[in-house]
C-alpha cells in the first residue's frame, strides 16, 4: 500500500481476496472483514482477485464500528466491470438504521450515472450529487473514485483518473450522519438494487483526496496490478 495516497486514513481496503474463513479480507489493518451473502464467487481478473456478483442478493457486509462510522470527509474508490446497463446498483453503502436513510451511498443509477447520496444531509431525502458523464459499458475495467469534502461541502467524481462534471440537488449540510447499520458492498438490504458484475480493490478513506491524490491513486493502482495486465 506504500504508493496509495493517505494510507493512514484508510478505513477499509477490500481487494477481492477471501481469507481462510471465507470472508472478504480487509487489508487496511482495521479487521473490517466482510461476510459474503449468497456466496458471490471469487474470480481472477487483470486487477487481482474479485468477487463476481450476479445481481440477485449477492453482497458483502460488515457490522457497524468506529472506523467505518465516518461523519466528515470521505473517499471511496474501486475497480469495476459491470454487466447491467439499466439497473440501480449499489457500490458501497452504510445506512443509519432500518434502511430508511443512508449515512453514505455510492451507486449507479439507470446503469450509467454515478451517484453519491447522503440522504439525511438534504432537505427532502431525495437530493444528491451526481456525474453528468455516462460510465462506459465497453466490456473493460474502469477505476472510479468519489470524494466528499465536508468543508465546502461538495462531491467530486473521477473516472479512470479524470475528474467528472458533477451537479448538486438540494442543500448539503456538511457532516455525514453517524450510521449504525452495516457497511455493505453490492447492496443496501438485499431486496433490490444489487450490483451485477465484478469489483476489486475497493478502498474507503476517512479523508477527502485532492485532485493530485486522485490521479496518484489511479496511477498507483495501475502499477500495483501491472504484472497481471
Amino acid at each position: 500500500m506504500s504508493t496509495i495516497p493517505k494510507q493512514q486514513n484508510i478505513a477499509g481496503y477490500w481487494k477481492g481476496n477471501l481469507n481462510q474463513s471465507g470472508t472478504l479480507q480487509d487489508f487496511s489493518g482495521n479487521a473490517n472483514h466482510m461476510t459474503l451473502v449468497s456466496a458471490p464467487p471469487q474470480v481472477e481478473t487483470p486487477y487481482g482477485s474479485a468477487l463476481d456478483y450476479d445481481g440477485t442478493n449477492d453482497y458483502c457486509k460488515v457490522a457497524d464500528n468506529t472506523s467505518l462510522s465516518i461523519t466528515g470527509d470521505l473517499t471511496i474508490s474501486t475497480w469495476l466491470n459491470t454487466d447491467n446497463r439499466a439497473g440501480d446498483e449499489k457500490i458501497l453503502t452504510k445506512w443509519i438504521s432500518g434502511n430508511t436513510q443512508n449515512s453514505y451511498l455510492f451507486k449507479f443509477d439507470a446503469g450509467k450515472v454515478l451517484f453519491f447520496t447522503p440522504d439525511s444531509l438534504t432537505d427532502g431525502g431525495n437530493n444528491f450529487e451526481r456525474t453528468d458523464s455516462a460510465i462506459l459499458f465497453d466490456g473493460i475495467w474502469h477505476h472510479i473514485t468519489v470524494v466528499y469534502d465536508a468543508s465546502v461541502p461538495k462531491v467530486i467524481f473521477y473516472l479512470d483518473g479524470r475528474i467528472q462534471t458533477s451537479t448538486t440537488t438540494g442543500t448539503i449540510q456538511g457532516s455525514l450522519p453517524n450510521g449504525t447499520a452495516e457497511t455493505r458492498i453490492g447492496s443496501i438490504d438485499g431486496s433490490g438494487g444489487d450490483y451485477e458484475g465484478r469489483y476489486t480493490q475497493t478502498i474507503l478513506w476517512n479523508t477527502a483526496l485532492n485532485p493530485n491524490d486522485a490521479r496518484q491513486l489511479y496511477l498507483a493502482m495501475q502499477r500495483l496490478t501491472a504484472k497481471r495486465l
